[in-house]
């Protein structure tokens, strides 16, 4: 069933204000001074595409504007609907964790953490919600003891302790992290369950996967990685500064390290996670000698790493655009089958699969 005819915003808020989001989250510091209420109260904008590409916008009209657009927003589901599924299922962690981001319930989220306090997930949307903040210690030890081969753990650890001065106990935190090759963010098992959920609560399939694909994690996630990033790039100049070109370099590699975790396996799935990954990159990338062969880049010059990186961003912006351009003749089948070919692959390649089915629609 399709929506009422209205404007849409697709193609910008993906590659075009998307990853110029991406870079001014991870380019602009937040004001000096700790105490500045600007700085705190500043909101970041989501670049998740997500949500976006799983709306089927209707075709223009006569009286549409051709450039002024609106992205169409996803089904709400009924919190009563919810309540009655969850009464009709186990309340483990994974059915309570749906629930709360279904029905925006914290007391969900409450019952979650005081029935399963040592499930990863369960730690996971508490740290990524920041709900305890005076406990966000204890929950950051309890994420790393639940999830010891999760780098995320040993980041978002680290992180904290840029936070509160502790630069020793971060570095041990970025090197714990550096031999570790899971980085996960439950995502994609977060996503299943999400849309069990809906389906449960009355959602057609393809309304089930756009609830789904709704990521409201992604915020706090990104906030919580420029942070980290900046602490490691403020740091790397100081050795920098210092004459320490060693430890100037090893922390370049541990930005490199973080950037190509953040854009690997399930985490990786997601687009926005690969272009902050790209973003990470350059920033790291843009802190050597532009014009200097170095060992960790496979004997490539930083400046010839960007223009690769460049590349990339090209690359993908031209697969989404072809993929927003024939979004409209989508069926509800083939969108179905390209969330789950998402969940399994990603969702560039998701993209590039659903085109391959379309050769004679694309412009040349």
């Amino acid at each position: 069933m399709r929506s009422s005819p209205i404007k849409w915003l697709l193609l910008l808020a993906i590659m075009g204000i998307g990853w110029l989001v991406v870079l001014h989250i991870f380019r602009n510091k937040p004001a000096p001074s700790p105490t500045s209420s600007a700085a705190e109260t500043t909101t970041i904008p989501s670049p998740s595409p997500a949500i976006a590409w799983h709306v089927k916008p209707e075709p223009k009209t006569a009286s549409s504007d051709d450039d002024v657009t609106e992205m169409i927003p996803t089904p709400p589901v009924d919190a009563g609907r919810v309540a009655e599924c969850l009464a009709g299922h186990p309340r483990d962690a994974a059915n309570l964790l749906a629930a709360f981001h279904l029905a925006k319930d914290t007391n969900y989220l409450n019952e979650a953490v005081a029935n399963f306090p040592d499930d990863p997930r369960v730690q996971f949307a508490v740290l990524a919600k920041n709900a305890f903040p005076a406990d966000r210690r204890k929950w950051l030890d309890r994420f790393k003891a639940s999830a010891p081969d999760n780098a995320l753990a040993d980041y978002l650890s680290a992180q904290d302790y840029f936070e509160r001065g502790n630069t020793n106990a971060a570095i041990n935190e970025l090197l714990a992290a550096d031999g570790k090759k899971q980085f996960g963010t439950y995502a994609v098992d977060s996503q299943l369950d999400r849309e069990q959920m809906a389906l449960c609560a009355g959602k057609s399939i393809s309304d089930a996967g756009r609830i789904a694909m709704e990521n409201d994690e992604h915020i706090p996630m990104l906030a919580g990685y420029r942070k980290l990033v900046q602490h490691m790039d403020d740091l790397q100049k100081q050795y920098a500064a210092a004459g320490d070109k060693e430890s100037a370099e090893n922390m370049t590699l541990a930005e490199l390290n973080f950037a190509r975790q953040v854009g690997s396996g399930d985490s990786g799935k997601y687009l926005v996670n690969q272009l902050v990954g790209l973003a990470i990159q350059s920033m790291a990338l843009r802190g050597l000698d532009q014009d200097r062969h170095y060992e960790f880049l496979d004997d490539e010059t930083p400046a010839a790493a960007l223009k690769d990186l460049k590349t990339q961003r090209s690359e993908w912006s031209k697969t989404v655009k072809s993929f927003m351009a024939l979004y409209p003749q989508f069926t509800d089948a083939e969108l179905v089958s390209y969330q789950e070919r998402m969940r399994l692959y990603g969702e560039i390649d998701a993209m590039r699969w659903l085109l391959a089915q379309h050769p004679q629609d694309q412009q040349p």
